[in-house]
């Protein structure tokens, strides 16, 4: 990475949670999807500020759930992270308003990027114990998700990323 760009990631690790939260944007908009490891590191690590997974959820769906320049693992990969974030922040017995806005940028990601392999986290994300906001945009974003069209699969063996094999077959 240039200097400009590594003197974002090593602002990840700032004592401040805003100055991780603008570096992590701003390594998004410089890098793209060569971030999306990085993004995918944060969104899942339980050490992590919410505000800073939630951020990392929002910005995997705008640059790693459906870059085609990344590979079908990495994309994946994109996907079950923001997931486990996702999950992570609403089981949390912490919560607070700084999880409510972690997972507002994170359901508008999932609305925004996600795709039906993704149904059964927003389901849950769109239960009775949630909070009415979260279970607004997660029912917002399975909405948006059902709405899109699907593509056709991929032809050839092992083509695609494989995630619809998960979808049950009411949905397909």
């Amino acid at each position: 990475p240039t200097p400009r760009v590594e003197s974002l990631r090593q602002a990840l690790a700032d004592r401040d949670a805003d100055v991780q939260r603008r570096a992590l944007v701003g390594l998004a908009r410089c890098e793209g999807s060569a971030a999306v490891d990085v993004l995918i590191r944060i969104a899942g690590s339980e050490e992590a500020k919410a505000s800073l997974r939630g951020q990392a959820c929002a910005l995997l769906a705008r640059h790693g759930m459906a870059a085609p320049s990344l590979s079908p693992a990495q994309r994946e990969g994109a996907h079950r992270a923001a997931g486990t974030a996702l999950i992570d922040l609403l089981r949390d017995p912490q919560a607070d308003d700084r999880h409510a806005a972690a997972l507002s940028q994170c359901l508008r990601g999932f609305a925004d990027a996600g795709d039906l392999a993704d149904l059964p986290v927003l389901i849950e994300a769109a239960g009775a114990e949630s909070p009415a906001t979260v279970r607004q945009l997660a029912f917002a974003a399975i909405g948006s998700v059902c709405g899109r069209p699907t593509p056709p699969p991929a032809a050839g063996p092992g083509a695609g990323s494989g995630r619809s094999a998960s979808i049950p077959a009411k949905i397909q």
